[in-house]
C-alpha cells in the first residue's frame, strides 16, 4: 500500500521510514551531533540531517510513519502512529496548518494539533494529558482521549487545518513552580556523545509520562484523588479551516516545566529543563491518510481574522531554536573549562585540563562509547 502511494501523490516521492537511529530504545532520546573544533572542551555539537528547515523529526516519529524527503508529508499503512516536528514553542504566539492530501472520504484518519515530550508516538494526538488534537471526524477536539464536540463538521480532503498556539512568556511560567533551578533559570543537558553504526549522536534522557498524570487520565477506584496539574495563564489553542477562524478549544493549557515534567528518576535522569520543553506541532495518521504540513511564511490558506498581528509563522522559530543551541554550547564550554577535575595535580594533568585550585580548569574527555542495540 505505501509503496503504491507516490504513484499517485507524486510528492510522497522517495518516501523513507525514520533514519537509521538508536532512537527506539525507551526512556532516551537521540538527536544526531558531530566533532566541533570551535568547542574543545564540549568537543561535540548538534548536528540535522537535510532538509536544514522546520519540517517533521526524522528522530522524533514512530517507526511505521513514512515521510517524504523534505519531511513535510507523513502516512502510515497501520493504525494510529505520531510524528512531531524538529521545532518546538515555550513561549509566544505561533501558526502552522496541515493540508488533508488523503482522509475522509478516501480512507484513513487524521488528527493534527500540539504535543509535549512526553506524548507517545504510538497513539494519536489527543491520547493523553500531554498532546491537544483535532480529529477530522465530525471536527471533534480530543484530550486525554475524551472526544468532546467542537467544530460538528468533518475535516476532509483538501481542507487546510491551521493550528496556532499561545503561551505566556517563561518568566510567568518560572513564576508557577518550585523547582529551585528552574526559577534560577537554569537550562542543563544530560546528554553524551555516542556511535551507533558509524554515526554520532547525542544520548540523553527523555521526558516519560508521570504516574500522576496516568492517575488523572484514568482514576484508580477508590484512589486518592490527584492534585490537577498547573496550568499556563492566559494560553490557549485556536483553530482554523481553510483559512477562517473556527474557535478556540482549549485553554490554560498544562504547565510542562518541572515538576510537571521529568525523565525516569529510574533510570538515573535528574528532574531539569533541557530547552527542549515545550509544545511541538504533531500530526497523527490511520491507515493510509495522508497529511502535508506547512510552517510557513506562505500559507495555503492565509487566516482571514483581524487579531494575527503577534502571530508568527513557525518557520522562524527554526533558527530561534539552532541560535539558542549554540548559546547553550558556549556557556557549557565556559563552564567546563573552569570546571575543576578533583585528583589531578597541574603536573600530571592533560593539556587543557587544569588540576583543581588551578587558574583554568576544564573535564577530562571520556572516549565516545560505541552504542550496541540488543534485538527485541
Amino acid at each position: 500500500m505505501i509503496s503504491e502511494l507516490p504513484v499517485r501523490y507524486p510528492f510522497l516521492s522517495n518516501l523513507r521510514a525514520n533514519v537509521d537511529s538508536p532512537m527506539n530504545r525507551r526512556g532516551f532520546r537521540y538527536t544526531p551531533c558531530e566533532a566541533s573544533r570551535m568547542l574543545p572542551t564540549v568537543s561535540y555539537r548538534n548536528t540535522e540531517y537535510a532538509p536544514y528547515a522546520p519540517r517533521i523529526n526524522f528522530e522524533d516519529m514512530n517507526a511505521a510513519v513514512h515521510v517524504n524527503r523534505n519531511g513535510s508529508a507523513i502516512t502510515t499503512a497501520k493504525g494510529w502512529r505520531m510524528a512531531r516536528a524538529n521545532v518546538g514553542v515555550r513561549e509566544g504566539d505561533w501558526y502552522y496548518e496541515c493540508k488533508i492530501v488523503r482522509g475522509i472520504p478516501s480512507g484513513g484518519h487524521v488528527r493534527v494539533g500540539w504535543a509535549r515530550r512526553e506524548a507517545p508516538l504510538d497513539a494519536p494526538v489527543g491520547f493523553d494529558g500531554y498532546s491537544y488534537g483535532i480529529r477530522d471526524l465530525s471536527g471533534q477536539k480530543v484530550h486525554m482521549s475524551r472526544p468532546k464536540d467542537f467544530l460538528e463538521e468533518n475535516f476532509e480532503e483538501g481542507d487546510v487545518v491551521g493550528l496556532r498556539i499561545c503561551l505566556p512568556s517563561l518568566d510567568v511560567q518560572r513564576g508557577l513552580t518550585e523547582d529551585p533551578v528552574v526559577r534560577a533559570r537554569d537550562l542543563i543537558r544530560d546528554r553524551i556523545p555516542i556511535r551507533f553504526k558509524n554515526q554520532l549522536w547525542f544520548e540523553q534522557f527523555d521526558y516519560q509520562p508521570t504516574k500522576d498524570m496516568e492517575e488523572l487520565m484514568n482514576p484508580s477506584p477508590g484512589a486518592k484523588a490527584c492534585t490537577p496539574p498547573k496550568t499556563l495563564p492566559n494560553s490557549l489553542i485556536k483553530v482554523y479551516k481553510n483559512g477562517k477562524y473556527v474557535g478556540t478549544p482549549w485553554e490554560d493549557l498544562f504547565a510542562f516545566l518541572p515538576p510537571a515534567s521529568r525523565p525516569l528518576a529510574t533510570a538515573g535522569g535528574r528532574e531539569l529543563d533541557d530547552g527542549t520543553l515545550g509544545y511541538y506541532p504533531a500530526v497523527s495518521v490511520f491507515r493510509g491518510a495522508i497529511v502535508e504540513t506547512n510552517f510557513g511564511p506562505d500559507w495555503l490558506a492565509p487566516p482571514d481574522v483581524e487579531d494575527i498581528s503577534g502571530m508568527r509563522p513557525l518557520c522562524e522559530r527554526y533558527n530561534e531554536q539552532i541560535a539558542e543551541d549554540i548559546t547553550y554550547d558556549i556557556v557549557d564550554e565556559v563552564g567546563l573549562l573552569f570546571t575543576k577535575v578533583p585528583g589531578v595535580d597541574d603536573a600530571t594533568a592533560a593539556p587543557g585540563v587544569a588540576a583543581e585550585g588551578g587558574e583554568n580548569g576544564g573535564l577530562v574527555k571520556e572516549e565516545i562509547k560505541e552504542m550496541v542495540m540488543e534485538d527485541e
